[in-house]
């Protein structure tokens, strides 16, 4: 099997280069898939949410597409890619958080802002069903198992704004709430001049894999304490001197 999860994922960049966007998110997956056929693979592709215009929120597979950036337009091209061209395929609908080697991500940013006393800004009106990675890995190890195709939302039970996150976040690591404020992704697009639309309500309905599966997606919270016991179990294990 090949598990595909490479992309150009900044929204500001994808906007301002479509070309290398299209290159990375669409032709960077039509050799994936190349390969994929010639070894005869399952390929697993990692979508992402804002194919959909968050306009209703709790999105299931078969709801209309209509992404909002050229992001999310190359990644949707992707998936249509695979999915006309190949059978043996899963692709993953889904919003994740988590640690990432080369740069910080949003959940380790807010942690580390947090940690140093900074006041962070994050917005009250963007609701997803973010998905802890380690969660995705497992829950993506159980499809494998049960030998699934086509194309899954996967991702937490509930959803919540980026705002109510961050305070979850605070609440479980034991971390300053009153450090973060709510903004508005008006204000905020004004505030930093960005180019990218962001949809607001991409929650996902996830039925279709809890049926397939026989079994509940975790929820948020469960997911960050599950990220708080990793970081914990990681730090027994590496001795800092």
């Amino acid at each position: 099997m090949i598990i595909h999860t490479a992309a150009l994922t900044d929204l500001e960049l994808c906007e301002k280069n479509p070309e290398m966007a299209y290159k990375i998110n669409v032709e960077g997956t039509e050799n994936i898939l190349r390969i994929a056929k010639d070894c005869t693979a399952k390929l697993v592709y990692i979508c992402t949410d804002y194919i959909f215009d968050g306009k209703i929120g709790n999105y299931s597979e078969s709801d209309k597409l209509n992404p909002l950036s050229v992001y999310a337009k190359t990644k949707l091209q992707g998936e249509e890619l695979i999915k006309k061209n190949y059978d043996d395929f899963i692709s993953i609908r889904t919003s994740l958080y988590g640690w990432d080697l080369n740069k910080l991500s949003f959940a380790p940013w807010i942690l580390n802002s947090l940690s140093e006393d900074k006041r962070i800004s994050l917005l009250s009106d963007q609701i997803s069903s973010i998905l802890f990675t380690n969660d995705l890995a497992r829950i993506l190890s159980e499809m494998l198992e049960h030998n699934l195709n086509g194309i899954y939302n996967v991702a937490s039970s509930d959803s919540m704004s980026k705002y109510n996150f961050a305070l979850k976040i605070a609440e479980i690591f034991g971390l300053n709430g009153n450090l973060i404020e709510p903004i508005t992704l008006e204000n905020l697009t004004k505030k930093h001049s960005l180019s990218a639309n962001r949809p607001e309500n991409v929650s996902l309905d996830c039925s279709k894999v809890e049926n397939a599966l026989d079994r509940k997606m975790p929820s948020i919270a469960k997911g960050i304490i599950s990220m708080k016991e990793k970081e914990i179990e990681f730090k027994k294990k590496v001795i800092v001197k």
